[in-house]
């Protein structure tokens, strides 16, 4: 298993890729919110200072985690609407991170997998602690049925096609023999754990009614810490390749009509669109 700090320097090193066409006549959205202002200080922190000096030279070069994925259908039918996927499907998944990801030098070994009925369909956090496997450096994916499509303020039509917590880190101080959980900056040089909670409910949602090229990456990029291209708006983020954004793109295939039209898509200023990185909605 990964060391902690070596975990979070996958997650650095994990690097925005590019999407596919999304050709449905409906917009796939993810759930995933924003990360915590707590994770956002221990990156920094680490670009700063550890990953600078020692780490990166003490730390591998390449990040090889373990997927365990749990398929929690419904009903008989062992359709994909229902929640329901093969072992090819898994494989050719895993198989898809890897290809996505080997630019950072992160893979995805083989390791569970589960077939469930979905006796947890509105408590999703109860699910993932009855199932998960390995421990918070191991990617657990829940294939669940497709959700409800819901309509927007200005008439589209969505659905969370995922949902994956970014990482959440505490660190650990030994004072007279007790034990303090607080946050803090990497600088302290302190054991870094996940809380209790966060190692039993870690992983992503997956609509399994919709293995997308790119959904399921997108989701994972998150479980490696990384935010949606727009969640930064026009202040963006050069050290992560976030280009300003003032909004969501919506499918790569109305982007690439919009820039034919105006010259870009939904960019703040001149700045480059963001329109291929995996982590917008395009």
């Amino acid at each position: 298993m990964l060391s902690t700090l070596s975990f979070l320097a996958a997650l650095l090193l994990a690097h925005c890729v590019q999407c596919a066409n999304i050709s449905s006549a409906a917009s796939a959205a993810c759930g995933t919110g924003e990360v915590s202002a707590q994770f956002l200080e221990l990156t920094k922190s680490l670009r700063a200072s550890s990953l600078s000096s020692f780490s990166r030279r003490q730390l591998p070069q390449t990040f090889s985690f373990k997927l365990h994925a749990h398929v929690v259908y419904s009903g008989s039918a062992c359709s994909a609407a229902e929640g329901f996927i093969t072992k090819n499907d898994i494989e050719a998944e895993r198989l898809l991170l890897n290809r996505h990801f080997e630019g950072s030098g992160i893979s995805f070994t083989k390791g569970t997998i589960t077939y469930n009925q979905d006796k947890w369909r509105n408590d999703r956090e109860e699910m993932k602690r009855a199932l998960h496997r390995g421990g918070y450096a191991d990617l657990n994916i829940y294939y669940v049925p497709a959700p409800k499509w819901q309509k927007t303020a200005d008439g589209r039509l969505v659905r969370n096609q995922g949902n994956c917590r970014h990482p959440v880190f505490f660190y650990v101080i030994f004072d007279g023999g007790r034990k303090i959980l607080d946050y803090t900056t990497v600088m302290n040089q302190n054991i870094w754990i996940p809380s209790e909670e966060n190692r039993k409910v870690s992983g992503c949602d997956v609509n399994a009614e919709r293995l997308h090229p790119s959904d399921t990456v997108h989701e994972v990029g998150h479980w490696l810490g990384l935010q949606h291209t727009f969640d930064t708006g026009c202040a963006g983020d050069p050290v992560l390749g976030i280009h300003p954004q003032m909004k969501i793109t919506w499918r790569c295939e109305q982007s690439k009509q919009k820039i034919q039209q105006t010259g870009k898509v939904d960019d703040c200023g001149a700045s480059q669109s963001n329109m291929y990185n995996i982590m917008d909605y395009s």
